[in-house]
């Protein structure tokens, strides 16, 4: 699957290579801020999915969105997964992904 459409109830599919599943920019809603409050944008690393390495993002902020920019495309980001946020090993804040671009 590469990506959902909820609003006409489709799935739409492809290949294991196919483009589609990669993406830069992915937004973030219901979000959790932790620790100290930071300025947008911001440099800081996030996890997409368990076990995967620390991917260097820039933060900012789209009204009660956070928008994260993938330095490097990123593959089969999907609506529904946590996004954590970390600066070094101190977690800044968390949401659910609802969008990938």
């Amino acid at each position: 699957m590469i990506t959902k459409d909820v609003k006409t109830n489709e799935l739409i599919v492809g290949h294991e290579d196919d483009p589609a599943l990669w993406t830069q920019q992915v937004t973030v809603a219901d979000r959790h801020r932790i620790g100290k409050s930071r300025s947008f944008p911001f440099g800081a690393h996030v996890k997409l999915r368990y076990r995967q390495s620390d991917q260097a993002v820039t933060v900012t902020e789209d009204n009660d969105h956070i928008i994260l920019c993938c330095k490097e495309k990123q593959r089969a980001v999907t609506p529904g997964q946590i996004a954590v946020v970390y600066d070094g090993d101190e977690v800044v804040g968390s949401g659910v992904i609802i969008e990938s671009k």
